[in-house]
């Protein structure tokens, strides 16, 4: 990299981080003009996008960077991040895969994965997905969770039970798991339904992006969830589940 091209980058990520988007942008594509196959600059212009909340945009810049590195991990799990934020689930779990041949899967890519087979129904693969997060962090509470809202659907509720004390253990603040535990367990002093149940049921998700791309993540479907469970009964949740 030439004194002139690190400058402008180092000059892009220190706008970014300032929030100076459109003097980052600048940065970065004065990069671009001098090196097209920039692919750190790439991936920090999908970035960018995402603030703005471009998806095809970010899509297309973390596409371009792995065109000149199908291999860069940052690239392949941001798009795969991005599909996954806009319920494009097949296409996220592609660069998924794509990441896995190349590098050693980090606990929020196996948990992105698992919420992308959990939301297409596919319930095994899901599975496997949570227990590799929680062989890598055995206290992940959204993976507990959702592992333990997947086994309530199958009709296991025994093996859901522990997953949730566990969450609670770990997590005593967690209504979702309380919520669930309480529903499971008939306990008469079950609390009213729990809006953070409802709002991640099936759509807890972390993704793997350099902290200022997390912030501008607005994901839809919690809201969605919640506008159809906000009036169901006890009851009718728990038969909703299963």
């Amino acid at each position: 990299m030439t004194n002139e091209i690190a400058a402008h980058f180092y000059a892009g990520l220190e706008a970014m981080m300032e929030e100076a988007f459109q003097e980052a942008e600048f940065h970065f594509q004065y990069v671009l003009s001098l090196k097209p196959d920039n692919v750190p600059s790439l991936v920090n212009l999908g970035a960018l996008a995402l603030k703005r909340d471009f998806a095809q945009e970010a899509v297309n810049y973390f596409t371009q960077a792995l065109v000149f590195n199908p291999t860069h991990a940052d690239a392949r799990r941001n798009i795969a991040a991005t599909f996954l934020h806009y319920d494009r689930f097949e296409n996220a779990l592609t660069h998924y895969k794509e990441l896995e041949k190349y590098h050693t899967l980090e606990r929020d890519d196996w948990y992105n994965m698992g919420v992308a087979h959990m939301s297409l129904g596919h319930f095994v693969e899901a599975i496997n997905c949570y227990e590799q997060v929680l062989i890598i962090q055995p206290t992940h509470t959204a993976a507990l969770n959702n592992l333990a809202a997947i086994y309530i659907r199958q009709g296991q509720r025994e093996r859901a039970i522990p997953l949730l004390k566990l969450a609670l253990e770990s997590q005593p603040s967690d209504d979702s798991s309380r919520f669930m535990l309480n529903v499971l367990e008939k306990n008469a002093a079950q609390p009213r339904e729990s809006q953070e149940y409802v709002k991640n049921l099936f759509n807890n998700y972390a993704v793997n992006f350099d902290q200022h791309v997390i912030t501008t993540l607005k994901y839809s479907l919690p809201k969605k969830s919640a506008e159809i469970l906000k009036d169901f009964t006890l009851d009718a949740f728990l038969a909703f589940l299963i």
